[in-house]
């Protein structure tokens, strides 16, 4: 299981299609890295990482959406992926967190990443998980669904009569490709730039670009990255203060479909965003991805006391 896992990162840090999981600094020491994989056993994954510090609120500590982001990848990959019989690492169809307190970390603390097994189908994975602070403090408890289907091509590789064979040629073809490097960006602001942002009534309106930095290994948005965006859209449609204690109470985010990407070109997308005001519930907002008119991904996000 573990060596999987430690497969597919090492994938991840040298694939062409995707670079999102490495400017997260999802990678593993041998790649130069700092992500720890303390434990995998049959039901229960552990694994710690460090807050990027690009990921952070303006007040220094790091947002919801980028911890959510995070467990998008530590939980398929040392999760459904060390799990399935086949290595299948799938495509996320749900993501959902909940901030139990203040998230009183920041750039360079350490995380620690909770996965537990709930069940892994011929269609559907479904995991659960915490993140807690180095001193066992817990934060905020998670959902991931995944659709797990990969073709017929990947069924036989990753069969488990292939899987030695498979992991052992695919190890040394690593061996003989350099990894990615990119630019980590400064903040949020820069990797998930807004063009156009604009009001009508309760609603916002936003343009903005999906390129390989948003990508995964495989190619297409990475779950994470569009939590992370919707989470911004949002926040800056509503014009929410980050700084508060508690500024996002929860993010329930649906992948329903993957927005395309191709190495070195950029897939233009529109966001909307409405702002919610409850009469004694929290306010929340209801935020979309669009290309061409058709949801890719939507999200509910609950905010906390103003």
């Amino acid at each position: 299981m573990a060596r999987a896992a430690s497969t597919i990162w090492r994938f991840s840090g040298r694939a062409r299609a995707g670079r999102f999981s490495c400017l997260m600094g999802l990678r593993e020491p041998q790649d130069g890295g700092e992500l720890e994989v303390r434990r995998i056993d049959q039901h229960e994954s552990l694994v710690a990482a460090r807050v990027p510090s690009w990921s952070c609120n303006p007040d220094g500590r790091v947002c919801l959406s980028a911890v959510t982001a995070m467990f998008d990848e530590i939980s398929t990959v040392a999760g459904c992926a060390a799990w399935d019989r086949s290595m299948r690492t799938g495509l996320s169809v749900q993501l959902f967190s909940r901030a139990h307190r203040s998230l009183d970390v920041g750039s360079g603390d350490k995380l620690v990443f909770t996965t537990k097994l709930r069940k892994i189908g011929k269609t559907l994975g479904f995991v659960d998980g915490e993140v807690a602070t180095e001193a066992g403090v817990t934060l905020a408890n998670m959902r991931h669904i995944k659709f797990m289907p990969m073709g017929s091509f990947y069924a036989f590789i990753a069969h488990p009569l292939m899987q030695p064979t498979t992991l052992a040629v695919l190890n040394a073809f690593l061996s003989l490709r350099p990894l990615q490097h990119d630019r980590v960006p400064q903040s949020k602001e820069e990797l998930f730039p807004l063009r156009n942002l604009r009001t009508e009534g309760s609603s916002s309106f936003a343009d903005t670009s999906i390129t390989d930095r948003h990508a995964t290994a495989l190619g297409g948005i990475h779950g994470g990255a569009g939590v992370m965006l919707l989470t911004r859209m949002a926040a800056a449609g509503a014009e929410r203060d980050l700084t508060l204690p508690i500024p996002i109470r929860s993010i329930s985010t649906n992948l329903i479909n993957s927005v395309p990407t191709r190495v070195g070109r950029e897939t233009e997308v529109q966001l909307e965003s409405s702002l919610c005001l409850g009469s004694g519930l929290p306010d929340y907002s209801y935020v979309m991805i669009k290309k061409e008119g058709k949801i890719m991904m939507d999200s509910s996000i609950f905010w906390g006391m103003r």
